[in-house]
């Protein structure tokens, strides 16, 4: 559901990376230095950058190098940027509030998921639990039980209301360290 969802793909978001994925920066290097360790980059550890890879050509560690400074000194921009695409596809998200889907889990309960973009997740959506089965249905989750929830009024206002009160703790986290991103970026300026 939401992992296709292409109001929910940032760019700047999938340069910095999380602590699931490497940043596609340090992906791109390690791609051509031939190292897969974070912060490890043999080939422009061991060749100056000042003699040529191919004789009269030009030399790649020299450029990967400047790659690596120019990418590290502006790291802190790049990642307030990141942050800022997560604040507004989170504010996105929460305006339209579409394609919200209700489900029975271990079949003791009722959730709700809706796309949202979070950090640090693969999975694009923000998922609640509304509230126990047994509260609507004494027999527990039957065919036609969800269609029933979903024409009840009640029941869709308390999973829209849910859903945004989830949804809102994400955005006022995402501000809180934008914020603080911010500052740091003022400061170091």
């Amino acid at each position: 559901m939401g992992r296709n969802n292409k109001t929910l793909q940032g760019a700047f978001s999938t340069i910095v990376g999380n602590t699931k994925e490497r940043s596609a920066v340090e992906q791109f290097i390690s791609r051509h230095t031939g190292s897969d360790l974070p912060g490890e980059y043999s080939l422009a550890k061991n060749i100056p950058g000042t003699t040529a890879d191919l004789p009269g050509q030009y030399s790649l560690a020299k450029y990967v190098n400047q790659y690596k400074a120019i990418t590290a000194e502006n790291h802190s921009v790049i990642e307030t940027m990141a942050l800022l695409e997560t604040i507004i596809m989170q504010l996105k998200a929460r305006m339209e509030m579409k394609d919200i889907t209700i489900y029975f889990n271990r079949k003791k309960y009722v959730y709700a998921r809706c796309p949202f973009f979070k950090i640090d997740r693969e999975v694009k959506e923000i998922r609640i639990c509304v509230d126990p089965i047994a509260y609507y249905f004494d027999n527990g989750p039957a065919p036609g039980n969800l269609a029933m929830l979903m024409v009840n009024d009640d029941f869709m206002n308390k999973v829209y209301d849910k859903v945004a009160e989830a949804m809102d703790a994400e955005i006022k986290n995402s501000v809180k360290i934008y914020d603080i991103l911010k500052k740091n970026l003022e400061y170091s300026n």
